[in-house]
């Protein structure tokens, strides 16, 4: 755990899970449940009370089903603080806040890439490793196929209204579509090389990550484009965190940028890449 904000950058705490440390792809925290969960390519899911900044108690849940992805918290009413699990197996299994497993939804032939739920509706988003981008409802009946990819869909994001959706792939493409119908609005081609993450930042900005540690910076409307490399490797998440973009990278950093000049405001590192020895 972390502060980040523009003017500070601190580690708070690391935790190892009590069954062993194993690549995690995964994070989230639910500011309301106090509740910081992960997800870790050994199929298992930690879910970590939050105690005054802290990690506190643990509870480890083996979901079978191929490592782990992704990881969606509900804000809808009925549903708040549930959590819904992106795996490699083409499910997304739904979860209660304390780890029960409520469901297990078979909504893609291929692993689930990205999963985000509406703010407003009983109803998810997700892609895959097969080129899908659906929406589905909570007993995981396709609502709508978004069409248009060619290639791997490796992430979405869906607007604070509901209304619209993007989408990024290895076809080299950011797109956008309406949540309902499923109608594209615009296609953005964003040069040759694979897109890895999006965050829309506003209804009219969205921020791209790319294999190649450039962010890049779409507007919507008029389709102006701004590029800078931030990291040595590729961006493997983006997400809000208060006025910063926070930008996550294979190289090991963490960085805090500002969303509109995507210059680096702070940066901490979890880890530093070496090269392999050829000495062997």
């Amino acid at each position: 755990m972390a502060t980040l904000t523009m003017d500070a950058a601190q580690w708070a705490e690391r935790a190892h899970p009590p069954s062993g440390r194993m690549l995690m792809n995964a994070v989230a925290i639910d500011a309301v449940h106090r509740k910081v969960v992960a997800g870790a390519h050994n199929q298992r899911l930690h879910l970590y009370q939050l105690e005054q900044q802290r990690l506190g108690s643990h509870l480890e849940v083996d979901l079978a089903e191929g490592p782990i992805n992704f990881i969606g918290i509900a804000r809808q009413p009925d549903i708040d603080g549930d959590i819904f699990v992106a795996c490699y197996s083409g499910k997304v299994v739904h979860l209660s806040p304390q780890g029960q497993i409520l469901a297990r939804l078979p909504v893609h032939d291929g692993a689930v890439k990205s999963v985000r739920l509406h703010d407003h509706r009983p109803l998810g988003f997700s892609c895959s490793a097969s080129g899908q981008l659906h929406s589905w409802s909570l007993d995981g009946e396709i609502v709508e196929r978004f069409l248009g990819h060619t290639a791997i869909i490796n992430d979405l994001d869906v607007d604070p209204q509901g209304e619209f959706l993007v989408s990024v792939s290895r076809d080299f493409t950011l797109k956008m579509y309406e949540v309902e119908g499923g109608r594209m609005l615009s296609s953005f081609s964003l040069g040759s090389r694979s897109l890895k993450s999006v965050c829309l930042m506003s209804s009219r900005v969205a921020i791209v990550g790319d294999y190649w540690g450039f962010l890049i910076r779409v507007d919507l409307e008029t389709g102006a484009v701004r590029r800078k490399s931030i990291a040595r490797n590729g961006i493997s998440s983006l997400s809000r965190c208060g006025d910063l973009l926070v930008a996550a990278s294979y190289d090991g950093g963490l960085y805090g940028v500002h969303p509109d000049t995507l210059e680096i405001t702070q940066q901490l590192i979890a880890g530093e890449q070496r090269p392999a020895r050829t000495d062997r």
